[in-house]
């Protein structure tokens, strides 16, 4: 017998195995192995990979809908991006937007270059509403304590789809 007095070689129970999996994180008791509730991070769509996307890191849709809702309350205040919102369902649109930034924090939405060009297209969005919108959702990220390096991981994805968001350019 071991420590925990069971016969070597018995099996424990798996529902005393496996106890929650939520986000990636694995909470495991291993009566047998005598290692209870050490939580075990990963995630499981790599195939069990021991890094966290930033979705994952920062809470899944839940978070990154609070972010995102924080930051419309600046983006319909904005002299500059705010006329953008006017006619515009912004509950759909933040549903819309939770979904994108979690795409560009490894989330499970995906969205195409060519999608994001077609939603953009008749919206006339000049690179001064584009650097707003930079800049606001930056100062957002930072009141919601996200960590620099993963803010400008964010801010690359953003900046990296400027020539498809930005459809009038200016002489």
């Amino acid at each position: 017998r071991d420590d925990n007095g069971h016969g070597v070689g018995s099996r424990t129970p798996r529902k005393n195995i496996v106890r929650a999996r939520i986000f990636g994180i694995v909470s495991i008791s291993c009566t047998y192995l005598n290692c209870r509730n050490q939580p075990v991070l990963a995630d499981w769509r790599l195939g069990g990979s021991m890094s966290r996307s930033l979705f994952d890191k920062y809470g899944g849709f839940a978070s990154v809908s609070k972010v995102v809702s924080a930051f419309y309350d600046k983006a319909v205040d904005s002299d500059i991006i705010g006329p953008y919102f006017d006619d515009i369902d912004m509950r759909a649109q933040v549903d819309h937007q939770t979904k994108f930034i979690s795409s560009l924090m490894g989330g499970p939405a995906s969205y195409s270059d060519e999608a994001l060009q077609k939603v953009h297209s008749g919206l006339h969005i000049d690179r001064t509403s584009f650097e707003e919108m930079v800049k606001l959702l930056h100062e957002t990220l930072e009141e919601f304590a996200f960590e620099r390096a993963d803010i400008e991981q964010i801010m690359h994805e953003i900046n990296s789809r400027a020539d498809i968001v930005i459809t009038r350019h200016d002489s």
